[in-house]
């Protein structure tokens, strides 16, 4: 099943940035277990590599969590168009 969908994956050229609405927040914590923990979980059962560059993709995009922040603890939200 996870073959499949890799494939998938590979074949329709996905990308994060589809799911990027301008102004759209992403809740970080939701955002990492969810997707960023299961695009990672596919990943180590498939080994597919599209799946690695997504997990990358996804968290480049969540980095500015931790920008601006005194504590070193992420902010609820990202912008993940900005």
């Amino acid at each position: 099943m996870l073959q499949r969908c890799a494939g998938y994956v590979r074949r329709s050229g996905y990308l994060l940035t589809l799911f990027v609405q301008p102004d759209h927040y992403a809740p970080f914590f939701e955002t990492t277990i969810r997707y960023l923990g299961g695009t990672l979980s596919a990943y180590a059962l498939s080994g597919e590599p599209v799946l690695a560059r997504l997990a990358d993709e996804l968290g480049q995009l969540l980095i500015p969590a931790f920008d601006g922040t005194t504590s070193g603890l992420p902010a609820y939200s990202v912008n993940v168009e900005t």
